[in-house]
């Protein structure tokens, strides 16, 4: 009868044998040829549309063009195109930058977090883009295999970092925002692991709404009253609701609107300048909205959305949280982000992950995501998920607004 190792000593095998996997595939190269550059104008545009061919607007230059130029203060692009025999594999969006504890949400803590973020100060390189939420740091190229994409993902990390090394190396490495069933073997092997963050709030839209009616319809009696209240609240107040197509005219309103929201923000990784929405604007033509609310001559309120193939992107977002109080200045925002949504035919809404309630109250659904990071330091990774995790997270509420079908 053969002799049955002890649980415990197969446990330890196995992560022994994982350890040593990890170890090696640190040191071996995906076998891709890299070209990396600080500007996406620095590489080839025609070799980068094939690795990004039918993937997310975040991944194709008209957008990256525009986020490269109105890049936010403090933080650096690295793009990269990996090829193997000439041919590409993928196209890869990074950021170089510095974060804190105060950035992080480290005011907000208390005890042991507060201390821990008071010491937070680490250069980062993130894999994605700390300007959207989702999967947006590596287009596979059409025909690639997937996993090496990943590998070549690693092992450009790898380098950019080695190159750092004059200007300060970064400390940690992300690669964000992974759908959390996304578990990538190549990150796991080089010690990357998933830590959760707050979730993405999605309205499926039912093509039978057509319009703001049907989806007002498609309500219970208790929220459509509510979406009935907003809407007439604040017409009472004197606020209108208005397509907006010249930005540059009203840029320093809009940013003064999105400072005001995201001072109060409990994460504040980076901040755009006044120049990034109207550049967005003439990047991304027809695929981009943007509507004011207006009381007079001033804009009080705005908010933007984006197309991005079958999904509308509820993007950046600005009032003034003194009248928001009186007013339900925010709610008139998102409803007007469904009607958006809904002009654009698309068939989901992506509204982020900020604000859960009111976006549950819509109807929209918690997508949990997850960031995955290491420490340069393979033996500081048992302090790192900690604290990350004392980043506040918040669980999404179940709301079900809809009438209950027959």
């Amino acid at each position: 009868m053969p002799i049955r190792r002890p649980v415990v000593l197969s446990r330890l095998a196995a992560g022994l044998d994982e350890l040593r996997r990890g170890h090696e595939a640190r040191h071996r190269p995906s076998g891709c040829d890299f070209a990396i550059a600080a500007h996406l104008a620095d590489l080839d545009a025609a070799t980068w549309d094939t690795a990004a061919a039918g993937q997310s607007l975040f991944l194709q230059r008209r957008y990256l063009d525009a986020l490269d130029r109105e890049a936010p203060a403090g933080v650096e692009h690295r793009f990269v195109i990996a090829s193997r025999e000439r041919r590409p594999v993928a196209a890869m969006v990074l950021q170089l930058v510095v974060v804190d504890g105060d950035r992080m949400g480290g005011q907000r803590l208390r005890g042991a977090g507060r201390f821990a973020a008071e010491r937070l100060h680490a250069r980062v390189l993130v894999a994605g883009n700390l300007l959207t939420w989702g999967s947006h740091a590596l287009a596979t190229a059409p025909g690639a295999d997937p996993d090496l994409a990943w590998s070549a993902l690693g092992e450009a990390m790898y380098r950019i970092r080695r190159s750092e090394e004059l200007a300060g190396a970064p400390a940690v490495l992300m690669v964000k925002d992974l759908p959390t069933e996304a578990k990538p073997l190549p990150l796991r092997r080089l010690g990357y692991r998933a830590v959760a963050t707050d979730p993405d709030m999605v309205l499926e839209l039912d093509p039978g709404w057509r319009g703001w009616e049907g989806y007002l319809a498609a309500l219970a009696a208790k929220y459509r009253k509510q979406a009935r209240d907003s809407v007439a609240a604040l017409v009472e107040a004197g606020i209108r609701c208005e397509p907006c197509t010249d930005l540059q005219a009203i840029a320093p309103d809009l940013h003064r609107l999105y400072l005001q929201v995201q001072a109060r923000a409990a994460v504040q990784p980076i901040t755009v300048g006044p120049g990034y929405l109207p550049a967005l604007a003439r990047a991304l033509g027809d695929d981009f909205r943007c509507s004011v609310l207006r009381r007079g001559d001033q804009v009080v309120g705005f908010i933007t959305a984006i197309r991005d193939g079958g999904t509308a992107i509820g993007y950046h977002v600005g009032f003034e949280p003194e009248l928001n109080e009186q007013t339900p200045i925010y709610f008139r925002l998102l409803y007007h982000a469904v009607e958006l949504a809904m002009e654009f035919g698309c068939r989901r809404l992506s509204l982020g992950r900020t604000a859960l309630e009111p976006k549950a109250r819509l109807g929209a659904r918690a997508e949990p995501l997850a960031v995955w990071v290491r420490h340069r330091h393979q033996a500081l990774n048992l302090l790192l998920r900690p604290l990350l995790g004392l980043v506040p997270r918040h669980e999404a509420p179940e709301r079900n607004p809809f009438k209950a079908k027959r």
